[in-house]
């Protein structure tokens, strides 16, 4: 199968994606929190979401200790 070539963005594509990853930035800890909640291991998160397994525990670890200062 030929390989797609990469879809070709615009200047306002990319502003618009920015926006949303910002967006997204601010969210991940509570939705890698509930991915973990809902049964999800960390490797899948990782493979998911595409970062590094150790990126996930530290969202994770993070996560839980604002819960306990909360």
């Amino acid at each position: 199968m030929p390989e797609q070539a990469a879809p070709q963005f615009s200047y306002e594509d990319a502003e618009r994606i920015r926006r949303e990853s910002e967006q997204l930035d601010e969210q991940l800890a509570r939705i890698i929190g509930e991915a973990r909640d809902a049964g999800r291991s960390a490797a899948q998160i990782a493979r998911d979401l595409r970062y590094t397994e150790g990126r996930i525990y530290q969202i994770l670890r993070n996560l839980r200790t604002a819960a306990e200062q909360a």
